[in-house]
């Protein structure tokens, strides 16, 4: 604006106000309708707005209300097989399971030891036969699909109920519960 006269940009200030009233046409159109006299005793003129362009770019509001979201790249699935020789080496899995809350919801968490596989569950409650049905038989045929054997499941003392339930279920793990006042080391 330091090389315009004041009324050069009193008429820029006209141009982008009556752009505005016109409820942001395109620049084009809005060129348009001045120039063809569509709106009678209008002051602003075709140089006015080529000024108001120059000084103060594109309109944002006119911007934000023409700009469409892009659709987002759809998310390649890029599954990899487990490699024989891991499933030679630890196909005899050791895992530990403990429970996590946020915000008072429940979940069942596990990381299996010499693979270092963590899986995390959503709980609907906290009984131990919602833990044993839903969680431990999800995470059992997510391994037992992938070719690997849970053989001993350690967990906290608070889960002592579930050697029953488990070890009665067809190739039901050992459970190795922690004694009282103890945690899985690798899961606390």
């Amino acid at each position: 604006m330091a090389h315009l006269t004041q009324r050069q940009i009193q008429g820029a200030e006209q141009a982008r106000e009556l752009y505005s009233k016109l409820a942001f046409p395109s620049l084009q159109d809005f060129k348009w309708i001045i120039q063809s006299n569509s709106i009678k005793d209008c002051p602003v003129t075709l140089t006015d707005i080529k000024l108001a362009e120059r000084i103060w770019g594109p309109n944002i509001a006119a911007l934000k209300g023409k700009t469409t979201r892009s659709s987002p790249l759809p998310v390649a699935a890029d599954y990899l097989e487990v490699p024989q020789e891991i499933l030679d080496l630890h196909k005899d899995v050791y895992l530990t399971a403990d429970l996590f809350f946020v915000n008072k919801t429940p979940f069942f968490l596990t990381y299996s030891r010499n693979i270092c596989f963590t899986t995390v569950t959503h709980m609907p409650n906290r009984k131990l036969e919602s833990i044993a049905q839903a969680a431990y038989q999800a995470i059992h045929s997510l391994y037992a699909n992938h070719g690997f054997r849970i053989t001993t499941l350690s967990v906290d003392n608070e889960f002592a109920p579930l050697q029953g339930l488990l070890q009665a279920m067809p190739d039901g793990p050992r459970v190795n519960v922690c004694s009282a006042n103890e945690h899985v080391p690798e899961i606390a």
